[in-house]
């Protein structure tokens, strides 16, 4: 899928603010959590997602063509890979 294609999907699911991302290698996005749902879709290199929900901790590596929905106020962390990451961010108000 072209990015493109990636953003028009994730607008037809009902993601109300869709946009790419470009990250750096190595690239860490430390815990957070946000007032609404968001979908992480890679088109290059990789990025690994850890969602902690109370006592549980989920591990995801993604890479391109993947996806990882984060629902509102999960909290969160990210990791970019040594190539750095692009991908669409699709946020849900």
């Amino acid at each position: 899928m072209t990015e493109e294609e990636v953003i028009q999907k994730l607008k037809d699911e009902g993601y109300d603010k869709v946009y790419a991302y470009s990250a750096e290698p190595n690239e860490d996005d430390p815990e957070h959590s946000h007032e609404f749902d968001t979908k992480v879709h890679v088109i290059s290199g990789e990025i690994g997602i850890r969602k902690l929900d109370g006592d549980r901790i989920t591990d995801y590596k993604l890479k391109a063509g993947d996806e990882c929905e984060v629902l509102r106020n999960t909290k969160h962390e990210a990791l970019c890979g040594p190539e750095g990451c692009r991908y669409i961010v699709a946020e849900k108000h």
